[in-house]
């Protein structure tokens, strides 16, 4: 079962062995176990086996990170990870996390891995070679669109901070289906929040569940802001107001992902509305229909915080609520 060029306790073995003493699924435990985490890490590391984020790889532009073991461990039981699943993994890195996912899922299962760099693309599917891993697909790409070649997918796992959850990923997931992700928000500057969703028909459930520090995505999954920003600044003018005593940015943010921030100031975008809060207002353009109705439900429930509230949105953005059942 142990593997790893490493002896004793600092080999796979201390990874099953902490991770079984925090009381997660022994399945999951097994997996780490059985992966050799050294494998995975093409920079000098004193202990590959410690609980802890460590570099992976250092390109000229660009960096990769070995996720903290326990936090993954937490994120493959808040989705139900289990045999015979097929997950999407956005963020695949040098492949250690979709090697450890593997043996969860087994020969039955299926993990798809997104990277976005070329590079690191290819070490890790030599390094999935290496270990004769045979049910994992490392695709290059933009993790944006998701992959739809092999969707409906069980789980999708982001393994890096993501701006938003795309429309893609929901056509892309089956019904029941979750996805995990870290959430970067303009609105919180002391962490970045990982939110587990359910998809249920057109609509998906969400709540918080932990803070994190994830590098952020490259591609349109970490260019949100910007993208909304050109929109914002072909509007000259603001007529309309709502008016608001509290307000849950977060909250806002993760429901429309249309909330973007230039210095201390928020705006909105629609498809055909801009709006800026100011001084504990919105100013509108024109009528923005759906920031009203996201403000109207925020309203129902005294502006709940993110970390308090279940909130749910469909794949269009057009109607949301929260406080619902996850």
């Amino acid at each position: 079962m142990w593997m790893g060029r490493e002896k004793g306790m600092s080999s796979p073995r201390k990874l099953y062995e902490m991770i079984r003493r925090l009381g997660y699924p022994e399945e999951i435990a097994k997996a780490f176990g059985e992966i050799p985490r050294e494998e995975f890490i093409e920079v000098e590391s004193k202990d590959a086996y410690s609980d802890s984020a460590l570099l992976s790889y250092k390109g000229e532009n660009f960096y990769s990170t070995s996720s903290q073991p326990s936090l993954m461990a937490e994120f493959m039981r808040d989705v139900g990870l289990r045999k015979g699943m097929k997950v999407l993994e956005i963020g695949g890195g040098t492949g250690y996390n979709a090697a450890v996912m593997s043996k969860v899922v087994g020969e039955e299962g299926l993990i798809v891995s997104i990277e976005y760099e070329e590079k690191l693309c290819s070490l890790a599917k030599e390094n999935l070679r290496k270990l004769s891993i045979e049910n994992v697909l490392f695709v290059v790409g933009d993790g944006y669109y998701g992959y739809a070649d092999l969707a409906p997918y069980d789980v999708i796992f982001a393994t890096v901070g993501v701006d938003e959850i795309p429309k893609y990923w929901i056509d892309q997931l089956s019904d029941g289906g979750k996805i995990i992700a870290p959430m970067n928000l303009k609105s919180i500057s002391y962490y970045q929040p990982a939110i587990l969703f359910k998809k249920n028909g057109d609509f998906l459930a969400g709540i918080y569940k932990s803070a994190t520090n994830f590098i952020k995505a490259s591609g349109m999954l970490g260019n949100l802001n910007e993208r909304l920003l050109k929109s914002f600044q072909t509007c000259e003018y603001y007529l309309k107001k709502i008016s608001m005593l509290s307000i849950s940015m977060p909250v806002l943010e993760v429901l429309t992902a249309s909330v973007g921030k230039i210095g201390t100031e928020y705006f909105f975008v629609d498809e055909d509305c801009s709006a800026v809060h100011r001084n504990g207002e919105w100013l509108m353009c024109k009528e923005c229909l759906r920031l009203k109705r996201a403000v109207k439900s925020l309203e129902k429930e005294n502006f709940p915080d993110l970390i308090s509230s279940k909130f749910a949105f469909n794949s269009k953005r057009t109607d949301f609520w929260v406080e619902r059942i996850f």
